[in-house]
């Protein structure tokens, strides 16, 4: 990308120093061709970090013409320094032109009150034309104490504690520590020290206190402490205090031995009550509302001692929200129907439990759209596209009965599968088990095929860099919290069904299970996608994840079963496209279909899923070579793996099934398991034969005793359907 001059923003072209005394500056020539708008610069020590004339604070000096015109002009600043010792003082700069455009020398490069929201704006450096030339060294001056010297460090002379009892599962309860500085010569009172509250396991929290009064020898300090919620382990925390100075840096510092040897006080008594719920953090919502995962801690598990105070931070207006809008609440987390923010760019929530104990008042904004710089990049060099485009399945394609988009067949009404060759099935809801995220699904197909379907999420498992496993959770092995989310009024388009449990004692794992029972349609990843009735969606949550390691990615393994009564023959077959990840090309699993006879499980696997508020593409693949799925005639398995590359906050992903009929039999697939009987019998002829046995019932028996004949044939199909099931199960034992 190549961007005009007059996109940098201001240049300093020329750097003075000035240093006489108490008294030092600089003289900057700055030039800009759309003329210098405004600008600050920070003045920095190498003891001290930013230093500032009130003595407190960070503190911008503005820039004022002093010489020139707006398009070469110099700008003298003049800072008075509270003591002449050996120090350095660095100039830091930010500039804007009357185009907007902006230069800072800040390391962050960030400038906060330019930013919108998750924006990232990275500016140019207003010094980098006198880099590397003798004038950079007029970036730093360094000061010379000459014979002004003194070598005794300040002590406290007052030390105490206001209430020595707080309480960390309250929000916003304090304690104040108040505490008195002497010194022979003069305390430095530009930089005040720092009060740190300890715990025994290494856990601490920062204060700085706020200026009471001073002479020339003594000041006086004033500390609230709020500590996090939670913070600390046991029920003693410590006090300590450090960064104690005088104008020559003489430090001192108090641990707290020191505090109590100087009979002072030197720790405080934690309390941690576990009644008041507090707000911590949420899920990306957008401006116009819907769904939103809060979390926090002490929610509590009834929905009706749950109340709500929502408003814009204006205060104008209380905003509508009850707890009717609760969709799933656990002691943990809160999943709430969220209004529409309007007008409002931010929102704060207060959330208040058995009418008694309210929470933080919690600020949640909107996910904007990226507002990006107005720049038109020059034209890039064309690269392979990425995934590699692959022709769609079908003969014809997509069996004629679809469109061919993307390597992949967006089938006509009423026709489904990777190849659209397939019809759906209806199936009843399936059932669940509450003590374990899954599902089984039993149907009889127009076949007669009495088939049970079986989903369940298996493990999670952490790899490394090269594909090894570093650490494993089998999800049989924990405890799950069951909730039926299904609406219990209006229309209804599906049945959910949530599971939800910690992993790594920090990890929240959801596994929200949606049965349709309409067409549906519903976004996710920035594309719309439709569900068909009877259709399954899994949808994996997960929040931060303690990695070994920062290269290391997560992969979710989801096992799914097909099971038929009718057990001549099974198959499995998956479709799968190039994609590059990581630098590397990989096969990016798209479906897969288990079958049984005439009918299969069919499986479809995005591509994408949101992390960290991104879209980020997932390789999805099979790994039955690492497993051993079962495969017999009448049964047939796989397992398939869901890698999710590093992240921080969240990630959420969003895989679907289907049960359809097909208009081919499994035989007639290439890796089909038959057993003998049906090896030496092409379709044609089975289809004769069952006709024929179909024919000859009916003009032997009637319809009456077809029907009865039909009935004890499924009858004993379920049987031996049972039996494999069974076997099945003790063969996962």
């Amino acid at each position: 990308m190549i961007l005009d001059a007059d996109l940098l923003g201001p240049m300093v072209t020329s750097l003075q120093t000035y240093y006489q005394g108490y008294i030092i500056g600089w003289d900057i020539t700055i030039e800009d061709d759309n003329g210098f708008n405004n600008g600050y610069v920070k003045i920095s020590s190498n003891y001290f970090g930013r230093i500032s004339n009130s003595g407190f604070g960070d503190v911008k000096y503005p820039l004022h013409l002093s010489e020139g015109n707006k398009y070469v002009g110099i700008y003298k600043i003049r800072i008075s320094i509270p003591h002449n010792v050996a120090e350095n003082y660095t100039l830091s700069l930010y500039a804007m032109d009357n185009g907007g455009n902006i230069a800072t020398s800040f390391v962050e490069r960030e400038i906060p009150e330019y930013a919108k929201g998750k924006q990232i704006f990275v500016y140019a450096d207003p010094f980098m034309k006198i880099y590397g030339t003798p004038i950079e060294r007029n970036l730093t001056i360094v000061t010379d104490p000459g014979t002004e010297t003194e070598s005794v460090p300040p002590k406290l002379t007052r030390f105490s504690v206001t209430n020595p009892i707080i309480d960390v599962g309250v929000f916003n309860v304090s304690t104040k520590i108040l505490f008195e500085i002497a010194d022979n010569t003069n305390i430095d009172k530009a930089n005040p020290p720092t009060v740190y509250i300890s715990s025994m396991y290494e856990a601490f929290a920062e204060f700085k206190p706020e200026f009471i009064s001073s002479n020339v020898t003594h000041a006086s300090y004033s500390s609230p402490i709020i500590l996090p919620y939670g913070f600390g382990t046991d029920n003693l925390l410590f006090i300590s205090i450090y960064g104690i100075s005088d104008i020559y840096y003489n430090l001192a510092g108090y641990t707290p031995l020191d505090l109590s040897s100087a009979k002072f006080s030197f720790t405080l008594s934690r309390q941690f009550s576990k009644s008041y719920p507090y707000l911590e953090r949420y899920d990306p919502i957008s401006r116009d509302g819907g769904q939103i995962t809060i979390y926090g801690y002490q929610f509590g598990t009834d929905i009706n001692q749950i109340s709500f105070n929502l408003e814009p931070i204006t205060g104008e207006v209380n905003m509508n929200l009850t707890n009717s809008a609760i969709r799933s609440l656990g002691n943990s987390y809160i999943i709430i129907d969220f209004p529409s923010f309007g007008k409002f760019d931010q929102l704060l929530l207060v959330l208040t439990k058995s009418a008694t104990f309210s929470s933080n008042t919690f600020s949640i904004y909107p996910t904007e759209q990226l507002d990006l710089p107005n720049i038109t990049p020059l034209t890039p060099t064309p690269h392979p596209v990425t995934p590699t485009p692959k022709q769609c399945p079908g003969n014809p394609i997509c069996s004629g009965k679809g469109d061919c988009k993307n390597s992949e067949c967006k089938c006509f009404k009423n026709f489904f599968g990777p190849d659209c060759s397939s019809q759906l099935i209806p199936t009843p809801p399936p059932k669940v088990n509450p003590s374990t995220p899954g599902t089984n699904t039993t149907v009889i197909s127009p076949n007669d095929n009495t088939l049970i379907s079986e989903l369940s999420i298996d493990s999670l498992r952490e790899l490394n860099d090269i594909g090894n496993v570093v650490a494993e959770y089998k999800l049989s092995n924990y405890s799950w919290n069951f909730e039926n989310r299904t609406k219990k009024e209006g229309n209804i388009d599906f049945i959910e069904y949530r599971y939800s449990t910690i992993i790594k004692n920090t990890t929240l794992f959801n596994i929200t299970i949606q049965y349709f029972l309409n067409e549906y349609n519903y976004s996710y990843a920035g594309d719309t996608y439709t569900m068909s009735k009877s259709s399954l969606k899994y949808s994996i949550s997960m929040s931060t994840y303690e990695f070994q390691t920062n290269i290391n990615q997560l992969q979710v393994i989801i096992s799914a079963t097909l099971i038929g009564s009718n057990g001549d023959c099974s198959s499995k077959s998956f479709g799968t496209t190039s994609t590059t990840s990581d630098g590397q090309d990989q096969q990016q699993l798209q479906w897969i279909k288990l079958k049984v006879g005439y009918e299969s499980l069919y499986g479809r696997f995005i591509e994408k899923a949101v992390i960290d508020d991104e879209v980020m593409i997932v390789i999805n693949k099979v790994l039955d070579d690492q497993y051993q799925p079962i495969s017999t005639t009448s049964t047939t398995q796989s397992f398939i793996g869901i890698n999710i590359p590093h992240f921080n906050q969240y990630v959420l992903i969003d895989p679907d099934f289907s049960i359809l009929v097909d208009n081919s039999p499994a035989s007639d697939d290439p890796n089909s398991k038959c057993n003998s009987k049906s090896n030496g019998l092409n379709k044609y002829q089975i289809a004769g034969i069952a006709i024929g046995v179909v024919v000859i019932a009916l003009s032997v028996a009637g319809a009456i005793i077809y029907i009865t004949l039909k009935n004890k044939r499924q009858a004993k199909a379920m049987a031996n359907l049972n039996m494999k099931m069974q076997k099945l199960q003790s063969d996962k034992l």
